[in-house]
């Protein structure tokens, strides 16, 4: 009895120190945690229940979804088209409503925005590539995102090496009626990681607010329409930190009359994501107004398939972030070759359509225009806009350039 009694005590206190080890984790923020069967008491007659707004959120006791299909129809005036998913998708010409349910529960969510606000977003490196601002398609493009300014430890920022080259492009952009924002920050400079320098900045409320100042006043020098954060990556250890430089950043922005958007990692998984992502807090992703989620830089044969870029839109939708703030990322670059989607296309045309080029001395594998434009049929469906890393890469001839490919896609949805 005494050895029965002594085995259990030691199982329980096993399992008690696997649940404090792993219960932060479980709990953290950015990783959602589905609602089980049996949590809230329905009874018999109640076919499904609002739980929460924003996203509007119910639960229900029945398998089958007939009855919330007809609710979403009759109260949203749109008609159900398809599942693309884990959602179901009901379109009126104008109006998306997204219907989302969690595997292993009865837990739905309502997503409903305008599919006239799509946008299409264009990194452009200037201080990497020698592609001139006038071969830049801003007449295709909603967005475009200068890349990279990069910030010291001390909260000044270092000079742009072509200062010309942004006047010159936010002035063909606002001519076509696209914006500019300042992509801040990145993976490196000078092969030295970006990580340590924001971790620095952010630490200190003196340093946040002489970054923030010189920000804002780089933002008014240039007359640019807003500023993406490019922290690549906050951690446990960080998270609080990140958190005030968002908000001090979007007070001083907004204030101007412009916007913070952020760019953030894909997930893996629809339902977990890592520790990079999870501890972005809901109050900093409230305060962007989208986020360009980088769906690719996975291994080399599995750069950017279908499936991760499905899974990481499932994800955010799940953190909470309404589908018009999510702006999916496509890649222009293949690996581990790193050759250029334009260079593949130089080298033969039939490059343009396929995913994989025997090139050497190292392989391709990249996203063709077919994979491409199902990416972005899927983030017409499901989330508010597409992001090219970068256009710098894009191929110069019409028929085979991927911006003019979802321009066209485009006009087909909307004309």
């Amino acid at each position: 009895m005494k050895r029965f009694t002594m085995i259990s005590v030691m199982i329980v206190a096993i399992i008690s120190v696997i649940l404090l080890i792993n219960i932060n984790i479980i709990f953290q923020e950015g990783n959602p945690i589905t609602v089980f069967r049996g949590i809230f008491p329905l009874s018999s007659s109640e076919t499904f229940v609002k739980i929460k707004d924003n996203p509007v959120t119910y639960v229900t006791i029945t398998d089958d979804a007939d009855d919330l299909f007809a609710y979403i129809e009759e109260s949203d005036n749109v008609s159900y088209k398809e599942q693309v998913g884990l959602g179901h998708i009901f379109e009126n010409r104008n109006k998306v409503v997204i219907l989302t349910s969690r595997q292993y529960t009865r837990n739905y969510q309502i997503w409903e925005y305008s599919k006239k606000d799509f946008k299409v977003v264009g990194y452009y490196s200037g201080d990497l590539f020698n592609e001139p601002v006038e071969n830049l398609q801003t007449d295709k493009l909603t967005h475009v995102m200068y890349a990279f300014l990069i910030p010291r430890a001390d909260g000044s920022l270092v000079d742009l090496e072509k200062p010309e080259q942004l006047k010159k492009l936010v002035e063909q952009a606002h001519d076509d009626k696209a914006k500019v924002f300042i992509s801040l920050g990145g993976w490196s400079y000078e092969g030295e990681k970006l990580e340590p320098v924001f971790k620095e900045i952010a630490s200190s409320d003196e340093t946040r607010k002489f970054f923030v100042n010189n920000v804002r006043d780089f933002v008014d020098e240039y007359n640019l329409d807003g500023v993406e954060l490019d922290w690549e990556h906050p951690n446990n250890s960080t998270a609080e930190d990140y958190e005030k430089l968002v908000t001090e950043l979007s007070d001083a922005l907004v204030s101007q009359g412009r916007e913070l958007s952020a760019a953030l990692n894909g997930s893996w998984y629809d339902d977990w994501g890592g520790e990079e992502i999870s501890v972005i807090t809901k109050n900093s992703l409230d305060r962007f107004s989208f986020i360009n989620v980088m769906s690719y830089d996975m291994n080399n044969d599995e750069h950017s398939p279908m499936w991760f870029f499905e899974n990481s839109l499932d994800y955010w939708l799940n953190r909470g972030v309404s589908p018009e703030k999510i702006v999916m990322g496509l890649p222009l670059y293949a690996k581990p070759s790193r050759l250029q989607y334009r260079q593949l296309v130089d080298m033969h045309p039939d490059y343009a359509y396929i995913d994989y080029a025997p090139t050497a001395p190292l392989e391709s594998y990249y996203n063709g225009l077919n994979t491409l434009r199902e990416k972005t049929s899927v983030a017409l469906k499901r989330a508010g806009g597409v992001m090219l890393f970068d256009v710098n890469e894009d191929a110069s001839d019409d028929e085979y350039s991927a911006v003019s490919m979802i321009y066209r896609l485009l006009n087909e949805e909307f004309n």
